[in-house]
């Protein structure tokens, strides 16, 4: 199938956040959408194959850039003011825009993100669950908040800002990750969840993706064998296949 793409931004207050949308060619009607988030300090255009194989597959999709994301985001805001929380309040905003777009099916909006994106998917959905069909975190970073309460058990020792994996980031990025019961959290969305995850990841274990499960009402984890933190070849197009096949599912 046919499809186009242009630059939309949306906006979390005063500030915008860039976007392209991924829209099938042909039909006049209203599509399901899927918004796609990069992870910590993602690559641009990151989730830019996601779009076009669900464009091609007669989905929507629409991927940002989380404000002040990565080092080079298109969007408002600063790396030092970005957290998982600022993340998930971006996505809360998208959801509320393209919903009201007259080619989106508001009764049919997902959300799927890889690493850090995982865990800012399944914090979203938990905040709007209600206005979530289904969501699909990819080797998701729920490992983050327990990490940084190990990095630094006495809160008060956290500085303004410090230089993390590749990135500089704020007081606010540790603040927000150490006061997080990530799985306790995300418990709150009760809609279907798949999460995948390589059992060769060097950040996310399985173990960590099985918890998740665990405290959902509807999930469940599909392991590529071999696969590390970030999929490649066949089991790449796999992850777009089953992202695909889930949301055709799980529409309403």
């Amino acid at each position: 199938m046919n499809y186009t793409s242009e630059i939309l931004y949306t906006h979390n207050k005063d500030e915008k956040i860039f976007g392209v949308m991924y829209k099938p060619s042909g039909e006049n009607k209203k599509y399901p959408v899927c918004v796609l988030g990069h992870g910590f300090n993602g690559k641009k255009d990151e989730m830019k194959p996601y779009a076009e194989y669900l464009a091609r597959h007669g989905i929507c999709a629409y991927y940002i850039d989380f404000r002040g994301g990565c080092e080079t985001s298109r969007s408002d805001g600063d790396t030092l003011k970005m957290s998982i929380v600022t993340e998930a309040e971006d996505f809360v905003c998208v959801v509320d825009e393209i919903s009201k777009l007259d080619y989106i099916d508001e009764n049919n909006i997902f959300l799927s993100g890889v690493s850090q994106g995982g865990i800012v998917t399944s914090v979203a959905a938990a905040k709007i669950p209600d206005k979530i069909r289904g969501i699909v975190p990819m080797y998701p970073g729920y490992m983050i908040p327990e990490m940084f309460r190990r990095q630094y058990p006495d809160r008060d020792a956290i500085g303004e800002k410090q230089f993390h994996f590749v990135m500089e980031i704020g007081r606010i990025y540790f603040e927000h990750a150490w006061a997080m019961d990530v799985y306790k959290e995300i418990s709150a969305y009760e809609g279907p969840v798949l999460i995948l995850c390589g059992d060769k990841d060097e950040f996310v274990s399985i173990e960590d993706c099985e918890r998740a499960v665990a405290v959902y009402k509807n999930a469940r984890l599909h392991v590529y064998p071999g696969q590390p933190h970030g999929f490649t070849g066949e089991y790449f197009t796999k992850s777009c296949e089953e992202l695909t096949a889930f949301i055709k599912e799980n529409c309403v």
